[in-house]
């Protein structure tokens, strides 16, 4: 077949060369050009070309057909005047992103990207502005990528005068103000955003010169714009300064300042027999360094340093590095010990020594036996270590290190007390050998250890002698932290702080102007007086004492106040209250913001989205309508007041919410009096029916008539039966029958005793009726508002009908490979599974907190199961911060209900006790996490001494289990009746949230008719489209076929589709039960995209062009369907490849692959490999579309694939060839494996390279370019 088409192109150039010679010379109509502008030219009338083809055009003649990347066409162009020219190209694509450029003598002058047009036939002009001399000329249309049509183009002179409107747009800024000269053409010169995403448009004349810069932001950032030149040249700076033209927009970047270099002594700390003079340098040209020589930690009042320091006596020196717009250096130390004080003994001398290997008798405790003529030699390799056992814990504060010429280029000295949890006391990433003396900041250690990750020699590392230093003593207690009184926060009037500390005895030294304290601060004597906004930054000192930990207190004293609504008013006559304020004096405008919700927040910004505000509006008065508000239990407001010279000032914040509840109007029994409904059939609406009480007064006087019968029941749950329904029960897990749903809320009406509705919850992993990717797929996808359209789904559909929530989503970030349940999680990027809890909670959740728009979201699993699975989560002190992200990003977001696994975390819990009856690890849960809403365990047996371990451990919910297997006086003496009140109320309080006391039943806002609709459809196909990945490609994609042609679709997976089958993979858990009629199968899907001219046959033919081989596994829940969670493809799915490659028949692999899988046996043997995830209703559609090119590949690898399983171990903790609770480290060493922990410990963003993975995070072809 290729020969055929070389051929074909061969004929083709012929013919194209003959008419060229006969019928053209370049004649050049112009199109809308000025008298001797070049004009329009015919895409066919090229002088040479390399690889495309002709095809007639839909508005006559013929368009550059079938493109390559790297195709290309050349054009002479003759310019009579020199000068700046608009490229117009006549373009038609049916996919989004393909690119063309236009060049000259191999200098790129453009590049443009084609739109989506609809068609190959479809045609729309997209331009570009170049600079052309005068002259005739060659230039090169090139095919940066496959995928598009030329029909013609066209250059004139004469469109690049006018106005150009030019977007300014970047992420979410606190407050970024940015200033313009000359100013727009509608007088703009300040650009101002705050609490959102940067998104402005300015106008200006092409060809003017034009200057962006910052004039103040409140975050300590840097920003930085970026734009092209005419030329497609990029320009970036702050100030920028650039020339308008056609295509100008601008990106404004936001990121965190740059860190100053720390300070470098020289000489290095240490013990010498004279005075010495210290050197300090930075390595960031222009820092300031600012020192101290008593041991006080350094701030910018301290001394600058000008020259050397002369050292005499024993002294510690501090220095910290400073420049204007950075981030000030970390605090470098140095220890310089002097004549007469030298003499300090080594703690290690003769003790005992361990190591990690020895070789030639040259063991351990030669570094320890002050003999410098004997010495430890380790193995040949990385990493090694060697400690010393103090025999006690001592206070040590340096080491020092004779090395033999085999010494460490990179290491670590590490300490610790039980000689298993080691800390970091200094690190060497360049060390120079000899005899390196080293300080620290004082330290309790029993054990000390060198441990060594990079040698400066072939051979080990050798140490002749390894000396220890420091006091007999462990480190003295810190003092107790200053305690501030009254609390910081915000006042409306100055404040008298005092000031305490449990330490009796102790001083409090102070700082006021957000320094950090030292000894040589301000002695707090009495109150401190705040009248403005002021932090006060404190420490407890006292003799024989560490001093204790700094105290941060901010106290933010308003200018003004808001009037009303203020207080947490319940506002339930009007969706636009008027909001009212202080006149503040000198003002001329007020800017009035809300915390709107919206569906645009920055997902990956962190911080609560009740914090997130909206300006609404700009007056000179003091009142506004607000614009019309969704019902909301916490709407935040407050005003900016703006005097004749532009300085602002801020009011206070007031809070409020509005309710204006939909009341249902199924016949259940309920009466509806005043509004309100007679919930439990008296005749008159008691405080808990009054929907206008706030939710406090409410959830008081209901809890004041339940008895403890009545409570209890609220923490279980009912069987799924009409007839076996508990009406007291708090939920039923439900599989969504719409039909019981209805009934069992109108018997519940009808006869219990107070009518508290009941709630109904699943396992709705990734939908309900319309589905889209689990969230791996979503991961895939890098689109966080994507994200949020697939939450918003999820929550419309289900409150079509009342569904009151889902057991979703998944807060795990997946860095083991052994683990079933990654199928629901994010992904191995804990940044990014953050930012997907922000948007997937805030789209099930209609909003920044629960409300009545919402659906009960039930995020899990904690703590985080991700690092180990459900038996026992392995994080310690500094991979829990890596796993915790996704958690406190939940929080950002307000969810009602968190359920804890089975699983147990021994870093939280010593005694290893399952999550949900592991009270440590639940009290993290609620006091370092922050949440305070409902704990709903995951499924339990139905037993008094499980619901007692539960709830007393802080579960308030038995996940699953009905309350007859429970004794409910046993329950209460084992508890007590205050934490039954305290979970009943935490229940019940969600249930007000969510509006289900004025509907439990279905919102007339959202009509069933949204399921399976074209809208939601569009949706779950959009997120299959962007989430399929290819990672091979060989040039067989996209399909092109002819009429006769053969496919053959093939493997266990070809015919799964999302029907109730024994073939199910696209969706998972309780996402199969409700069939979607538009979700096909791979093998339809190819049938119906390949045509009525195309033979797709099933399994297999004697003859075919391509073979589409669809495996993976089918649906799981806890365990995996490969035997013992393999994660290589059985045998006999390769063997469904070999039939077809062994013919050599090219074969495409779509893999349905819910975890990470070994591809390595099926790599080589397939000409393409697109990876599927469990796509939902649209997987069929969305394969088949990808395949046949119809849009261009865009998803990524949500996490790295392993080579083989000698990369990964077993499922067992002693046999981790991967660690479980570290990303990015399949084939990873030791010391790749330490730079990932210390990325993680020092928060910061942890690289996504390392190891040695088949395919490395985040890897996804972006084309259809052959793949290397």
């Amino acid at each position: 077949m290729g020969g055929l088409i070389m051929i074909r192109k061969k004929l083709l150039l012929l013919l194209l060369s003959l008419s060229l010679l006969f019928n053209f010379s370049a004649i050049i109509t112009p199109s809308e050009a000025a008298p001797g502008d070049p004009g329009r030219i015919e895409a066919e009338d090229f002088m040479d070309m390399s690889g495309i083809e002709l095809e007639e055009s839909s508005e006559g003649g013929f368009h550059i057909a079938y493109v390559d990347g790297g195709d290309w066409m050349d054009y002479s162009v003759n310019v009579e005047n020199a000068g700046t020219y608009l490229v117009e190209f006549s373009v038609s694509s049916p996919y989004d992103g393909t690119q063309l450029q236009l060049q000259k003598a191999g200098q790129v002058l453009a590049t443009l990207t084609v739109p989506n047009t609809g068609g190959w036939q479809n045609w729309e002009t997209v331009s570009a502005s170049v600079q052309l001399p005068a002259g005739s000329q060659t230039l090169r249309v090139y095919a940066v990528t496959n995928g598009w049509n030329l029909n013609w183009l066209n250059f004139s002179s004469s469109t690049e005068q006018g106005e150009v409107s030019i977007p300014v747009t970047g992420p979410y800024a606190q407050y970024l103000e940015m200033g313009l000269s000359p100013a727009d053409l509608n007088q703009v010169t300040t650009l101002k955003t705050q609490n959102t995403s940067v998104n402005h448009t300015l106008k200006y004349n092409a060809g003017t010169t034009v200057t962006l810069g910052v004039n103040y932001m409140v975050e300590q950032k840097q920003v930085l714009f970026k734009t092209t030149d005419q030329n497609g040249n990029p320009l970036q700076g702050n100030p920028l300064t650039f020339t308008v033209h056609l295509g100008s927009s601008i990106q404004v970047d936001i990121v965190d300042q740059a860190v100053v270099a720390v300070p470098v002594f020289t000489p290095n700390g240490g013990t010498y027999a004279t005075a010495q003079n210290v050197t300090i340098t930075s390595a960031t040209p222009g820092a300031a360094i600012k020192y101290t020589t008593d041991g006080s930690t350094p701030t910018s009042a301290s001394p600058t340093y000008t020259g050397p320091i002369s050292v005499t006596a024993t002294a510690t020196i501090k220095a910290i590095a400073t420049k204007a717009g950075m981030t000030d250096s970390a605090v470098a130390s140095a220890t310089y010990t002097i004549g007469s004080d030298s003499g300090a003994s080594n703690l290690a001398l003769n003790k005992p020594a361990m190591a990690s290997s020895s070789i030639g008798g040259n063991a351990a405790d030669a570094a320890f036996d002050g003999n410098s003529g004997t010495r430890w030699e380790s193995e040949f390799s990385d990493p090694q270590w060697i400690y010393v056992d103090l025999g006690t814990n001592h206070t040590v504060t340096g080491v020092r290190l004779h090395w033999e010429t085999a010494s460490a280029r990179a290491y670590k000295i590490q300490v610790s007390t039980d000689a298993s949890d080691w800390t970091d006391a200094y690190t060497q990433a360049y060390g120079t050998g000899n005899t390196e003396d080293i300080t620290f900041d004082p330290v309790t250690a029993r054990y000390v250890r060198m441990h060594g990750t990079e040698r400066t020699t072939d051979y080990g590392y050798s140490l002749w002698e390894f000396e220890v230093f420091g006091q007999t003593t462990p480190l003295p207690p810190k003092a107790s932290a200053p305690v501030f009184t009254p609390a910081p926060g915000t006042y409306t009037s100055a404040q008298s702080v005092t000031l305490t500390s449990a330490t009796a005895g102790a001083a409090i030294k102070y700082t006021t102007d957000g320094s950090t304290p030292t000894q040589a601060s301000a002695t707090y004597t009495g109150p401190i007086q705040v009248p403005v906004t002021t932090t006060i930054k404190a420490i407890a000192v006292k003799p024989d004492m560490t001093d204790s930990e700094v105290a941060t207190g901010t106290y933010t004293i308003t200018a003004f106040k808001v009037v009303s609504p203020v207080n947490g008013q319940m506002v339930t006559t009007t969706r636009t209250p008027t909001l009212t304020w202080e006149p503040k004096a000198g003002a001329v405008k007020y800017e009035v913001w809300v915390n709107l919700t919206r569906n645009d927040y920055d997902w990956n910004a962190s911080g609560n989205l009740l914090d997130r505000y909206t300006k609404v509006a700009e007056v000179t008065g003091t009142q506004v309508n607000a614009p019309s508000l969704v019902d909301r239990w916490t709407y935040k407001w407050y005003v900016v007041a703006v005097d004749g010279s532009g300085n602002k000032s801020q009011s206070d914040i007031g809070q409020f919410s509005v309710y204006l509840p939909y009341i249902e109007q199924v016949d259940d029994g309920v009466n509806i009096i005043n509004g309100s409904r007679d919930l439990n059939k008296n005749g008159t609406i008691e405080p808990y029916e009054d929907w206008r009480n706030p939710i406090s007064v409410r959830l008081d006087d209901l809890m004041s008539r339940m008895t403890t019968e009545e409570k209890i029941n609220q923490l279980f749950f009912s069987p799924e039966s009409l007839d076996g329904l508990n009406e007291k029960a708090g939920y039923v897990f439900s599989y969504g029958t719409t039909n019981f749903m209805t009934d069992a809320q109108i018997k519940v009406s009808r006869t219990q005793r107070l009518g508290i509705p009941i709630a109904f919850t699943g396992d709705k992993i990734h939908g309900w009726k319309t589905v889209f990717p689990t969230g791996l797929g979503l991961a895939a996808t890098r689109n966080l508002d994507l994200a949020w359209q697939a939450g918003d789904l999820q929550r419309r559909e289900q409150k079509a009908w009342g569904f009151t929530g889902t057991l979703s989503p998944v807060a795990e970030v997946n860095t083991k490979v052994l683990y079933p349940r990654v199928q629901e999680g994010t992904g191995e990027n804990a940044d990014y599974s953050a930012a997907m809890m922000r948007a997937m909670i805030a789209g099930m959740q209609g909003g920044p907190e629960v409300n009545p728009k919402s659906i009960m979201i039930t995020v899990k699993h904690w703590p985080s199961q991700g690092a180990g699975g459900e038996q026992t989560v392995v994080y310690d002190s500094t991979t829990v911060k890596w796993h915790m992200k996704p958690w406190y990003a939940a929080m950002d977001a307000n969810p009602g209900t968190v359920m804890p696994g089975y699983g147990s975390a021994p870093f939280l819990d010593p005694n290893s006790e399952g999550a949900g009856v592991s009270k440590p690890t639940l009290d993290y849960l609620r006091n370092v996490i922050g949440f305070q809403g409902v704990v709903m365990t995951d499924w339990l047996a139905s037993a008094t001494d499980i619901s007692v371990r539960s709830i007393r451990a802080g579960s308030d919910v038995m996940g699953g289990a009905v309350a007859s297997g429970t004794d409910f006086n046993t329950l209460v003496n084992a508890v007590g009746m205050s934490r039954i009140d305290e979970a009943a109320r935490r229940v019940l309080e969600l249930k007000f949230k969510l509006g289900l006391f004025e509907n439990p039943y279905g919102d007339p806002d959202y009509p069933t008719t949204i399921w399976h609709s074209a809208e939601s459809n569009n949706i779950v196909n959009e997120a299959a489209r962007q989430s399929l990945t290819l990672l091979k490609n060989n040039g067989v994609l996209p399909l092109k076929v002819n009429n006769g042609d053969t496919l053959v679709v093939a493997g266990p997976r070809a015919t799964s589709d999302d029907m109730a089958t024994d073939n199910i993979a696209n969706v998972i858990w309780q996402s199969i039960y409700h069939d979607n009629p538009q979700a096909k199968s791979y093998y339809q899907g190819i049938k119906d995209r390949a045509g009525t001219g195309v033979n797709v046959v099933l399994n297999d033919a004697a003859q075919a062009k391509t073979a589409i081989v669809v495996i993976g596994e089918k649906s799981y829940t806890h365990g995996t369907e490969w035997p013992d969670k393999q994660p290589t493809i059985p045998a006999d799915q390769i063997a469904e490849i070999d039939k077809f490659h062994s013919r050599g028949i090219p074969v495409i692999a779509v893999v349905v692959m819910p975890r990470p899988y070994v591809l390595t046996d099926i790599l080589d043997k397939c000409a393409a490999v697109v990876v599927v995830y469990r796509p939902g209703n649209g997987g069929g559609t969305a394969t088949s579309e990808l395949l046949f090119g119809d849009y261009l590949p865009t998803g990524m690898l949500p996490f790295q694939l392993p080579r083989s399983v000698d990369q990964i171990g077993t499922d067992h903790v002693n046999n981790q060839l991967e660690k479980w609770d570290l990303p990015y480290d399949l084939g990873a060493t030791e010391a790749e494996r330490a730079q990932i922990r210390s990325y993680i410990n020092n928060n910061q963003p942890v690289p996504t390279d390392f190891g040695d993975p088949l395919f490395p995070y985040g890897y996804g072809l972006q084309n259809f370019n052959p793949s290397p």
